[in-house]
């Protein structure tokens, strides 16, 4: 079965030949509809498991074909979208933003339906209007995975940066005007070492730069380092902080420190499985060939739409 859901032969399409299936789903299990020529055959509940999948193959497949109608439930709906792929029958999936604004003419006529029964009435009579989703093959699949928890944690260690910047704030904040936003493994060294002016007690700037050295990356340059550390001692100086140096909040930012650098260490590692699968599918090289499309925003890109020689058209890749 090719990437796109596959699609029923013109003829089937009129309301009178075709079964279509109505797919209400829910966390777990869904309500479905089987109308024939707009009239309701069957209407029945199955689980998302083994049994009430195998219940539905059952009830649809008969001597005339059948299309299933569901909405796009993020994760919820996946299994209906891989048992459909899996077993070669023919779907259609819809936006559900979409789906509500052609099912609200719907409800105006008549409110006692089920959203089955409205998805059927969809897939019958406005089948050609409807721009169905286009599902990944099994290793775009993967990578369209990967780029979502890149994101994931992208987006995690984001919120734990700020977490990080409120809580100095209070202990040290002008740390957060010289090290911003504070991710870099020499930001968070300093941070994690001096997490209120009263640590800098008994230092200088020289022996600062001796304990941060021995701490950090020899890739890390020599004169940063020196310059950080003046920059810091100086600020220590005349910072007079909310929250005394026994605060909890700054062994809370000992926390926030060590957490940030394992989002940075999957970070990276996530990074490089991305690209190097990326580069395994033949748009990768293309793609990262553009001026300005660097490899991870290509593997990304590539992540997210799939294969992109299934949209007929750039509008509706762009879409």
């Amino acid at each position: 079965m090719n990437e796109s859901a596959k699609l029923l032969p013109q003829k089937y399409m009129e309301g009178d030949k075709v079964h279509v299936l109505g797919i209400d789903v829910s966390r777990g299990k869904s309500n479905c509809a089987l109308l024939h020529d707009h009239t309701v055959i069957k209407e029945f509940q199955i689980i998302h498991n083994k049994s009430g999948l195998a219940k539905l193959k059952s009830i649809i497949t008969s001597d005339l074909p059948v299309m299933a109608v569901f909405e796009t439930t993020g994760i919820y709906s996946r299994v209906l979208t891989r048992f459909f792929s899996e077993e070669g029958m023919n779907y259609l999936e819809i936006n559900p933003l979409e789906s509500s604004i052609r099912m609200a003419g719907l409800r105006r006529q008549k409110t006692d339906r089920s959203d089955a029964v409205k998805l059927v009435l969809l897939g019958i009579d406005q089948k050609s209007l409807i721009h169905g989703r286009r599902p990944y093959s099994r290793p775009y699949e993967q990578l369209h995975l990967m780029a979502h928890r890149y994101l994931e944690i992208t987006k995690e260690r984001s919120r734990i940066i700020n977490h990080l910047h409120a809580a100095l704030d209070q202990t040290f904040p002008e740390l957060n005007d010289i090290f911003n936003p504070i991710r870099s493994v020499l930001g968070l060294t300093f941070v994690s070492l001096f997490p209120h002016p009263d640590f800098l007690t008994g230092y200088i700037p020289g022996t600062m730069a001796k304990q941060i050295i021995g701490l950090v990356s020899p890739k890390i340059h020599l004169d940063l380092i020196v310059r950080r550390c003046n920059e810091v001692w100086q600020a220590g100086q005349l910072s007079y902080p909310a929250q005394s140096a026994n605060s909890f909040l700054t062994n809370q930012i000992h926390s926030y420190c060590e957490e940030i650098q394992r989002y940075n260490q999957a970070h990276d590692l996530l990074k490089r499985q991305l690209i190097t699968y990326a580069k395994t599918f033949p748009e990768f090289k293309l793609i990262a060939s553009i001026p300005g499309a660097g490899e991870i925003s290509t593997a990304l890109l590539l992540g997210f739409t799939g294969k992109i020689a299934r949209f007929p058209s750039y509008k509706q890749l762009n879409a």
